[in-house]
């Protein structure tokens, strides 16, 4: 399966995804911190990062911006938020995201949607 870097400010969300993405197969890592996510790509290069939109540093779109810029690898990418679907795809669209989910899909959408972005879904 999938190496996947989760960024989220909530912990308990970051666990959630986690133990889910895990069971399904992926090998997942998780940031808290919005700063320092280009770090984290280049150290791990997974094979997609999913961003919370909401961050308190940076948002998801100007994330998506700094990770195409600053790291060689590239790897797909996937808008995950709260927000109403119609805001979330627009942010997705004009920052460059591969792809969204809002939060209330649910874990197997998010499964889906890696095995989406990947060509595998």
């Amino acid at each position: 399966m999938a190496r996947v870097l989760v960024v989220d400010d909530d912990e308990s969300i970051l666990e959630l995804v986690r133990r889910r993405l895990s069971v399904e197969g992926h090998e997942v890592h998780t940031s808290k911190e919005a700063l320092g996510t280009s770090r984290r790509v280049r150290e791990i290069e997974p094979d997609v990062v999913v961003l919370d939109q909401q961050m308190p540093a940076l948002s998801g779109e100007n994330l998506v911006k700094v990770i195409h810029e600053g790291c060689a690898v590239q790897p797909k990418i996937i808008l995950f938020s709260s927000l109403p679907v119609e805001d979330l795809e627009e942010k997705a669209i004009s920052s460059g995201a591969d792809d969204f989910l809002c939060k209330t899909e649910g874990m197997a959408a998010l499964h889906n949607k890696i095995l989406s972005v990947l060509g595998g879904g």
